[in-house]
């Protein structure tokens, strides 16, 4: 320990300070000492980046998921359009072959979006039973994301419906 007066080092059987003499200094130093040994403050479990916990995989989750849907959404309407309209085979054959590598496109966004989402979820609840403040915002961009990637399969689905049946 130190004394609180000159700082100078001192043993903790001492009960004045070797240097400047300071009774009261070294007890009050032997007094902080032996209370930090014995009773460790409790750590503390909140505080403010932890409501903010796995904010950046949920807040991918979402992008992902969106921009999946906008690929996918333009995708069939400029796609189907070309071989729904069309008479010639080989403008057909493009707009399937076309559409389909979109919709592989699609679902490459909106696979990890949906693992994003499910795990920002999960994060969000692990958190909260582990003591910790519970990170409100990843919980509902966790749930937004996983929802826009279930409509995301819904387009899958319809554009795989398009390529085959038209």
């Amino acid at each position: 320990m130190y004394c609180r007066k000159c700082g100078k080092y001192i043993d903790g059987d001492t009960v004045l300070c070797p240097e400047c003499a300071a009774e009261e200094a070294a007890k009050q130093a032997y007094v902080e000492t032996f209370r930090n040994s014995t009773n460790p403050q409790p750590s503390v479990k909140s505080s403010g980046s932890d409501k903010m916990f796995g904010f950046g995989k949920a807040l991918t989750a979402v992008i992902l998921a969106y921009f999946a849907m906008i690929l996918l959404e333009v995708a069939y309407g400029v796609c189907a359009g070309m071989f729904m309209s069309s008479t010639d085979e080989a403008m057909v054959l493009s707009g399937r072959i076309t559409l389909g590598l979109f919709t592989l496109i699609g679902v490459g966004l909106t696979i990890p979006s949906l693992v994003m989402g499910i795990k920002s979820i999960k994060i969000s609840k692990a958190r909260q039973e582990a003591g910790y403040a519970k990170p409100i915002v990843t919980f509902i961009l966790g749930i937004v994301g996983t929802v826009l990637s279930a409509i995301d399969c819904l387009l899958v689905f319809i554009n795989f419906i398009a390529i085959v049946a038209l």
